[in-house]
């Protein structure tokens, strides 16, 4: 089973190399095998363009600009990846002292503007993760320390072999400090399940460093394997099971034995030939986690799942889910889907729901439905803004009421004059005529709805589709 990948992030002088080493030292005495890595690798030439950054040989921070900046820690840190991989592969518990995030706060602070703050940290994002496909953490821990009290610390350091000056370029300036807490802040609000603060300061002094030590081990406990599991693994890893009787082994390799074509007839639809789907025999998860294989095995796919997903005894949703995040890059999240409704959508909001079409959409329509059904209320359906001042609100609810009023009186009255004028004959005016013409009239006078009008959408997106439309709906708030 693949490893659990730990980051420690916050602002320089926070103790995360303090803490890294408790951490590790713990892992160790509870039986896991751990690696650490500590970035900057600043004894290596992969971070040559990182030191000299730092030092000022290049201007200031502001002349370097983020995106450039960003590059010479990405390049550094893809040095460091294929190693990273390597332990990840074999089940460690990986620990790193800094990484993406760190480039995130700091060059972070280089944008005033909310909206391009967070197009930087999905372009970053893209860069390292999806283009130099580096590994991504399972969880970064951020140790929030305030910048005066952090600044205090990095004082407190021995020299570092990187810069003969007591504080480096980000360290000498107290408001790029305060302003890379506030950025580690916006990227613990914004990135959820990638991003956790710890706060590490009481009444402006800094917690005991066991103290901190024990928040991390709270925090990160719930996400380790079991030792149990983990001896397991050590026994009998993914694609080297013994006493498999749908495999079979050759000098050519793996094939598949006569029970294994047997269990084969049961979940897909051929079991030899170049084409195939699945039955209903397995569950959604199970075969996305399959497909997402494909990337790290050479073998037919339908000896992969024989190999690793039928001949396993512990195939539970957190073996699924990690082996999902693990194989493959962020295509693999293209293959589990979910379906989901969002009721009361403004038109605005369905517009960004469905933005770029992702996924697969149907909703109540302007075009076929009346839209001046009236709520429990017996209001029309239409958003009202939350923030509105009393006297705005009620300007803006008669206003809206006006418009629902008009559109009504001219949907129906539209309705009525191409039903008197229609050429079909009497006789084949019937359900599908009603609707037919209906929809001329919702058709022609739609635009008289405003965007604040709400309705039902409903959306079967990918997880790679749904996670875009997280952030992207999130990045507006």
């Amino acid at each position: 089973m693949r490893g659990t990948f730990i980051v420690l992030e916050g602002t320089d002088g926070s103790g995360k190399a303090t803490q890294l080493k408790l951490l590790f030292e713990r892992l160790q005495k509870s039986g896991y095998d751990v690696e650490t890595f500590d970035f900057p690798q600043y004894a290596k030439e992969s971070s040559y363009f990182v030191r000299e950054y730092l030092n000022g040989k290049y201007g200031t921070a502001a002349e370097v600009g983020p995106y450039t900046a960003s590059l010479f820690y990405a390049l550094d840190r893809y040095e460091a990846s294929f190693k990273l991989e390597e332990a990840l592969q074999a089940g460690k518990i990986v620990i790193t002292n800094r990484y993406t995030g760190s480039n995130m706060a700091h060059q972070g602070t280089k944008f005033n503007n909310v909206e391009e703050r967070k197009g930087y940290f999905l372009w970053l994002d893209a860069i390292e993760f999806q283009m130099l496909r580096i590994p991504r953490p399972d969880i970064s821990l951020v140790l929030r320390v305030p910048a005066d009290v952090a600044q205090q610390l990095v004082d407190q350091k021995d020299k570092r072999n990187y810069t003969s000056k007591k504080r480096d370029l980000h360290e000498a300036d107290i408001d790029h400090m305060k302003k890379s807490v506030e950025v580690y802040d916006n990227l613990c609000e914004l990135f959820l399940k990638d991003f956790k603060s710890l706060d590490c300061v009481r009444d402006g002094k800094l917690i005991e460093i066991e103290k901190i030590h024990d928040m991390i081990w709270e925090t990160l406990y719930p996400m380790l394997p079991s030792l149990k599991a983990k001896s397991k693994t050590k026994k009998q890893s993914i694609g080297q099971k013994t006493n498999n009787p749908f495999i079979a082994s050759s000098k050519l390799g793996l094939h598949v034995s006569k029970e294994g074509e047997q269990k084969l007839d049961e979940i897909v639809t051929d079991s030899t030939g170049p084409v195939y789907a699945f039955k209903d025999t397995l569950n959604s998860q199970t075969i996305a986690t399959a497909l997402a294989r494909l990337c790290r095995r050479s073998d037919d796919l339908r000896i992969t799942l024989l190999d690793e997903f039928l001949n396993t005894e512990a195939l539970d949703n957190q073996f699924l889910q990690k082996t999902l995040t693990a194989y493959g890059d962020d295509s693999a999240k293209q293959l589990t889907g979910q379906h989901i409704v969002v009721e009361g959508a403004s038109n605005l909001l369905t517009k960004k729901l469905e933005w770029g079409r992702l996924a697969a959409y149907t909703e109540q329509s302007t075009r076929y439905i009346y839209f001046d059904q009236k709520d429990k209320a017996d209001n029309y359906k239409y958003y009202v803004p939350v923030s509105l001042e009393a006297e705005t609100k009620e300007s803006y609810i008669s206003i809206m009421d006006k418009i629902f009023d008009t559109y009504s009186h001219m949907a129906h009255q539209l309705t009525s004059y191409i039903r008197t004028h229609s050429k079909t004959p009497k006789a084949e005016q019937d359900q599908a005529w009603e609707n037919a013409t209906r929809a001329q009239a919702c058709d022609a006078v739609r635009p008289v709805l405003p965007v604040a009008t709400k309705s039902s959408v409903g959306i079967y997106a990918s997880a790679q589709a749904l996670e875009k439309l997280t952030i992207r709906l999130r990045s507006d708030d």
